[in-house]
């Protein structure tokens, strides 16, 4: 399944404030994957319950500048909520946060690459590179802090933009973009990209992280058919008993990441031939008893067939007399 943009949504916030609303990013769905990037001074951003922080990190020039990223699978409540409340513990300086949700990424581990790299007054950015084993979509992400209460606008060449915002303080202003390559690519290494700035700031952090892509793919299990047999004679009067235990066959299958689809499971019971013949006065019984027991799991995401093919179990047993 291909990894495709649902919708961002941002708050700038007020000049000084405590307190980021981000609206719901409009379309969502139960297992989009939602991103979301706060940038502030030094203080401490407290998300919403069930958000993962990814990262966070504080410029190099000793500036008063802190960034953060954070993550969530959307569940039903993300999709019935209204917006989602980012913190910090007072309303010391501006505070600029933006969420952009995506579908088709791996609910297990969404995150597949991530780098950065710092820049003080540099205008133009380049991000850094990243490397990745599997398919991927790439986030390029850029973040600045400027000594004005006019914040930096952005632009990119060869991506979409999903946000470009930003907050004035009373002498700072803090502003933020992000950049995607449109579709996933192969795996291997990707290349960050450069993001221009309207004005030259403070300082800078650039990002690139990859989204993991679902993979889809037929997934095959087989287990050969297995074949019990047991035969026996006897002379005299008495019982014959002839044992052929099940044949047992296990297996395990595993996706490496979710998969699109149905899952179906298909395990035909397992087959007894069983011929008995008597020429003496005696007793014959025939008891066989197939046991097949199966448990199945999936996700909300999985597309896999699992076969498992019927078993041949003989059973002969002969009396006779000489």
């Amino acid at each position: 399944m291909a990894i495709s943009f649902v919708a961002a949504e941002e708050d700038g916030g007020t000049a000084n404030t405590d307190t980021l609303t981000i609206a719901k990013p409009t379309g969502l769905q139960v297992d989009d994957i939602m991103v979301a990037f706060t940038s502030s001074n030094l203080q401490t951003v407290t998300a919403p319950s069930g958000w993962t922080q990814h990262d966070s990190d504080d410029a190099t020039s000793g500036a008063a500048f802190r960034n953060y990223v954070f993550y969530k699978v959307a569940t039903s409540g993300d999709v019935a909520a209204s917006n989602f409340t980012f913190t910090v513990p007072g309303a010391t300086s501006p505070l600029v946060g933006a969420i952009a949700a995506y579908r088709g990424v791996d609910t297990d581990s969404p995150i597949h690459g991530s780098a950065l790299t710092h820049s003080t007054t540099a205008q133009n950015q380049a991000g850094p590179n990243i490397s990745t084993t599997s398919r991927a979509l790439v986030l390029h992400f850029r973040t600045v802090r400027e000594d004005s209460t006019t914040h930096v606008t952005f632009t990119a060449s060869g991506v979409t933009e999903r946000f470009d915002v930003g907050n004035n303080g009373a002498t700072i202003s803090y502003a933020m973009a992000l950049y995607d390559t449109g579709s996933s690519v192969a795996g291997g290494t990707q290349n960050g990209i450069t993001i221009n700035g309207s004005a030259a700031p403070t300082d800078g952090m650039s990002r690139t992280i990859g989204l993991r892509e679902i993979t889809e793919g037929p997934l095959a299990v087989t287990a050969p058919s297995a074949t019990s047999a047991a035969s026996g004679t006897v002379t005299v009067e008495g019982t014959l008993t002839a044992t052929a235990p099940m044949p047992s066959v296990a297996f395990a299958a595993e996706h490496i990441v979710p998969a699109e689809g149905a899952l179906a499971v298909t395990a035909p019971a397992p087959q007894a031939t069983i011929n008995v013949a008597s020429d003496v006065f005696g007793s014959m019984a025939v008891s066989p008893s197939p046991t097949v027991s199966i448990t199945a799991e999936t996700r909300p995401f999985g597309g896999r067939v699992i076969s498992i093919a019927p078993e041949d179990r003989t059973l002969r047993a002969k009396r006779s007399t000489r």
